[in-house]
């Protein structure tokens, strides 16, 4: 149980930020859709560039970003939080496909 008796997972960590990265790899240069589900907020980079700025207070929730695949290695970057909202389950959450 946690300090507040909500009995969730203890030592949650809210007010703070978490980055998580990775490499897409492309056969080709191509249109593709990022399925990103995250919860409360996120800023997407793909290959350095800003593709998205997600923000809801509805727990977990699925986006589609449009994006350009280049050739090869695709560095996709995800900063997110969670916050102590009323509905939050205090989840930490990042779940990502390319379509």
């Amino acid at each position: 149980r946690t300090k507040d008796g909500s009995g969730g997972t203890p030592f949650v960590q809210l007010g703070r930020v978490a980055y998580a990265r990775t490499s897409i790899e492309s056969e080709s240069e191509r249109d593709a859709t990022l399925r990103l589900a995250v919860d409360d907020w996120a800023v997407v980079w793909l290959n350095g560039e800003k593709v998205a700025a997600l923000r809801h207070d509805k727990g977990l929730e699925t986006a589609s970003i449009p994006v350009k695949l280049k050739t090869g290695s695709n560095e996709l970057l995800v900063k997110t939080n969670n916050t102590d909202t009323y509905s939050n389950r205090r989840l930490w959450v990042i779940n990502c496909v390319v379509e």
